[in-house]
């Protein structure tokens, strides 16, 4: 596979890319690059915002009570956290799903 882009925690491949250039849907990568790239480079300054990408959503989404406390007092205290939320409901099954979601917390 193509690597095109390797920028900080995600890389990207031509299949991703070719996803841009007609009517597809996006996919985790397309999405966690775009809350990468809102973190370092648009909202630097905003130190209010964070932006939680596909994978930490799916792991707070499927986690016990203990663990999702646990998560939640590892992450820094901001007043708007943004959640890529994805429907897939199977633990076992990477890049599942077949809608993405926007939730946003104040």
């Amino acid at each position: 596979m193509d690597k095109v882009l390797d920028y900080h925690d995600v890389l990207l491949r031509a299949e991703d890319l070719r996803l841009l250039t007609g009517p597809e849907w996006l996919n985790d990568q397309i999405i966690a690059f775009y809350f990468e790239y809102l973190d370092r480079e648009k909202c630097v300054a905003t130190s209010d915002v964070l932006f939680l990408n596909g994978s930490v959503s799916f792991f707070a989404s499927h986690s016990s009570p203990d663990d999702l406390k646990q998560m939640a007092g590892n992450l820094p205290r901001r007043e708007h956290i943004f959640f890529a939320v994805n429907n897939n409901p199977f633990t076992d099954v990477a890049e599942g799903g077949s809608h993405w979601s926007l939730l946003t917390f104040r």
